[in-house]
């Protein structure tokens, strides 16, 4: 689990500017500012790197994220501008210390706080972001900025900080919270589905196999997937035509893959309609009746988005994104 206890946060201050009063902490939130870091949401990439360091590393989504220790600030990749930072234990913002303070003590601050939801979250314990996969969720929001508490076991482990999407002003709280935390521009992971693009693997529909392995390393094995041939890294499929070029036709992504912003195994169906709109196509369906992995059964639901050169069939099981299959359209 990503963890600081053995370290010391890291601040631009010597002296202890922690918000001393709940009105203080609101005019910092309101703000898009910090008490104990010196840079801004909307702040330029380059400006923050300048104060920070350079980061330990660059985001999974073609550079989307920047990783230092304990916290990942998200920014636009065009405009390179911060949109959000993730805080894990061990981060003192605002006066919580994570991994410490208690729900009381951030109600304290924020005021009563709204419950988002409670269900298993085990892709977020493979990823380090919590310890157990049963966790609440509690929400504080205001006109342009969010923020996201995960609390586990009545302790604050994880805050969840952005500026809030324009197209989701008036969707209710709960219905993007993972989203968010992954994805903070919806038209950019709408654009990347219509490029046929994976970004969080650097996959193209339309390059070739020798470049996906350069990538992603050696396939788990290679194998053929209804009438396909594919290479198998166990969390996605990457799909090639062996008689053109071994060129890249498709791609398949289960649980926990980034898929553009939408993450199997956590995102929902609100998720997915908020990122991608109306489906052409929402109903009970299958991949292919005989794989067990691979299908839709009586509380699943297919849905399929048709672009012009692109098809996206993305495959929920009790409102929970399961799978998301991406084709060139033949």
């Amino acid at each position: 689990m990503i963890s600081a206890s053995d370290t010391a946060v890291t601040s631009n201050n010597n002296e202890d500017n922690s918000p001393k009063n709940s009105s203080r902490v609101l005019e910092l939130f309101k703000s898009g500012k910090f008490d104990t870091f010196n840079f801004a949401i909307g702040d330029k990439t380059d400006d923050v790197i300048d104060k920070l360091g350079e980061p330990d590393s660059i985001g999974i989504d073609n550079g989307k994220s920047l990783y230092y220790k304990n916290y990942c600030i998200r920014y636009n990749v065009d405009k390179r501008t911060v949109t959000g930072v993730n805080f894990c234990e061990g981060i003192k913002v605002y006066g919580i210390e994570l991994g410490k303070s208690n729900i009381t003590d951030v109600e304290s601050l924020f005021g009563k706080l709204t419950p988002v939801t409670t269900r298993d979250f085990s892709n977020l314990v493979k990823m380090g972001i919590v310890s157990t996969n049963k966790i609440d969720i509690l929400s504080y929001r205001d006109q342009n900025y969010q923020a996201f508490f995960f609390v586990e076991e009545g302790i604050v482990t994880f805050l969840s900080y952005f500026k809030v999407m324009e197209s989701s002003a008036t969707e209710d709280s709960s219905s993007n919270t993972q989203n968010n935390m992954y994805s903070n521009n919806v038209t950019e992971s709408k654009q990347l589905f219509k490029n046929g693009r994976l970004a969080s693997k650097g996959i193209n529909i339309g390059s070739n196999k020798t470049e996906v392995i350069q990538k992603l390393g050696q396939p788990e094995r290679e194998a053929y997937f209804i009438g396909g041939r594919y290479l198998d890294y166990g969390d996605i499929l990457v799909f090639y035509n062996n008689f053109n070029a071994d060129r890249i036709t498709g791609f398949i992504c289960f649980e926990g893959v980034n898929c553009n912003g939408l993450v199997p195994g956590i995102s929902t169906l609100t998720d997915i309609k908020l990122c991608l709109g109306k489906p052409e196509y929402e109903g009970n369906g299958r991949l292919v009746e005989a794989d067990p992995d691979c299908y839709t059964g009586p509380n699943q639901n297919c849905l399929s988005y048709m672009f012009e050169n692109y098809q996206v069939h993305l495959y929920t099981e009790d409102d929970v994104l399961k799978v998301v299959e991406v084709m060139a359209n033949h």
